[in-house]
């Protein structure tokens, strides 16, 4: 059975992520080996950098969004979903037995090597138990998902964007979004829901810690958003985390949970630090 981790690559910008999530992986000894999908929008400098590190990498077709779909990302500050879609195509690559899917924003901090055991389409409904988010529609996040490829499946999901792009206003478009009209019964199937602490958006970090996981810990921590680590300066790196601990002070009167997150967070900022050195000590 061929059985692989994979992320996506669609811009220079998110090579210190790609490769910083490829480390974290190393750490907590997986022994499942990782493919990077790469935007051919990516540059041969890129690619160099992938093959010097004996990274394995396929390349897909650049995907174009009609102008005015950019537009109304940029306008909600979410530019960086308009070079996601090429994740869609994961959904056909039958070269593969199964895929665990990861963005490259995410920190691994405790081996996942048991979502190879999941089924097709196990996910997690990211962030549903922070306090202020009940009336949330459930439905997965694509940053963490477990994909059993199937012919043409990347054929189906590409049509239905192509049929529905242009239908989402002011509120922006991701390919997250796609994946949603694509499996509109997800919710239905509590056994493709996974567990949380396989998918915390960093965000919320002091609140699971303290409030929802309990005994349990996070196993994959997921920085979204458009404002990555590796591209914070000292100063923003600190603010960042400094409204993260306030806003859980007003939330919960406590301070549980700030350690791990102060500690998480610096982690996860000195592994990206440190693949920013080794690009520059070998460029």
């Amino acid at each position: 059975m061929k059985y692989s981790y994979i992320t996506f690559l669609g811009s220079d910008n998110y090579l210190i992520g790609t490769l910083a999530l490829i480390e974290s992986l190393k750490a907590v000894r997986s022994k499942k080996p990782i493919v990077v999908l790469v935007s051919n929008a990516v540059s041969n400098k890129t690619l160099e950098v992938l093959e010097k590190m004996d990274i394995k990498y396929i390349k897909v077709k650049d995907i174009k969004l009609p102008k005015e779909v950019s537009e109304n990302n940029k306008t909600v500050n979410q530019s960086q979903w308009d070079k996601t879609f090429g994740k869609l195509y994961i959904f056909g690559m039958t070269d593969f037995d199964k895929l665990v899917f990861l963005d490259s924003d995410i920190f691994v901090k405790e081996n996942i090597d048991e979502l190879f055991d999941k089924p097709n389409m196990s996910a997690v409904f990211a962030g549903k138990s922070y306090s202020g988010n009940e009336e949330w529609e459930k439905s997965l996040n694509s940053g963490v998902m477990v994909i059993t490829p199937q012919k043409g499946e990347d054929e189906r999901l590409f049509t239905i964007m192509k049929e529905n792009i242009d239908r989402y206003g002011e509120s922006g478009i991701g390919d997250q979004d796609i994946i949603h009209m694509g499996y509109p019964k997800w919710s239905k199937n509590p056994k493709l829901e996974m567990n949380e602490k396989y998918n915390v958006f960093a965000l919320y970090e002091p609140y699971y810690v303290s409030t929802v996981l309990g005994n349990s810990s996070i196993k994959a921590l997921h920085f979204i958003g458009s404002k990555k680590p590796w591209n914070m300066s000292f100063g923003e790196r600190k603010l960042y985390l400094i409204k993260r601990l306030v806003k859980q002070l007003i939330l919960t009167k406590s301070f549980k949970g700030d350690l791990t997150t102060i500690r998480d967070f610096n982690s996860y900022c000195s592994l990206c630090d440190q693949v920013r050195k080794e690009l520059s000590d070998n460029v």
